[in-house]
């Protein structure tokens, strides 16, 4: 008798406090992206870019740093201007793919998708003072997404995939020195 009431007294005891746990189920969160806007674009990379918000902003930490980074998509009509006064760097990876990097000689090549777009990436852009920033030019895209690449040293990084208005998909990716470009279509295992 004495037993059963303890097993009754630990039953009541123990649906009561399932019932607490179901009724406090731990609220979640959800994930929102940043909201990036014309004057912290042109704080960080000069008043001639503008912010095209038809494109994601994508957080992740590209350089390996534990950090997050920053990248999102802009127009301008020159983005070599502002460089030394805003402390950007301005680089090709998709025609250095093909062996030809300069800037300044690849920038009248912009991109045949339509509008001069330009991807920049601010790295540790929550920073006081972001650790670096780029601005990548010519890169072909209509979409960009957040993505993974498989180094030759067989690490996975973060990357940004892009696809072009063909449907073909590529990746720019820091490599721990520089942006790079890489065809999908030319990965071999």
């Amino acid at each position: 008798m004495f037993r059963e009431k303890v097993l009754r007294v630990v039953l009541c005891v123990f649906c009561a406090c399932a019932g607490l746990l179901a009724q406090q189920a731990p609220a979640t969160t959800p994930v929102t992206r940043p909201e990036i806007s014309d004057a912290y674009v042109g704080a960080q990379f000069g008043p001639s870019f503008h912010l095209l918000r038809k494109y994601p902003v994508i957080t992740a930490d590209f350089d390996g740093d534990a950090t997050e980074d920053l990248a999102v998509v802009a127009t301008s009509k020159d983005p070599l201007i502002d460089q030394l006064q805003f402390h950007f760097k301005t680089v090709d990876p998709y025609d250095a793919f093909f062996g030809w990097s300069d800037p300044k000689d690849t920038l009248p090549f912009v991109s045949a998708e339509g509008e001069a777009r330009f991807l920049l990436v601010v790295h540790d852009w929550r920073a006081a003072t972001p650790k670096e920033k780029f601005v990548l030019i010519n890169l072909p895209f209509q979409k960009l997404s957040l993505s993974r690449f498989l180094t030759k040293k067989k690490k996975v990084i973060q990357a940004i995939e892009l696809e072009d208005r063909t449907g073909l998909t590529s990746d720019v990716f820091w490599d721990g020195k520089r942006w790079k470009w890489a065809d999908k279509s030319l990965k071999t295992d």
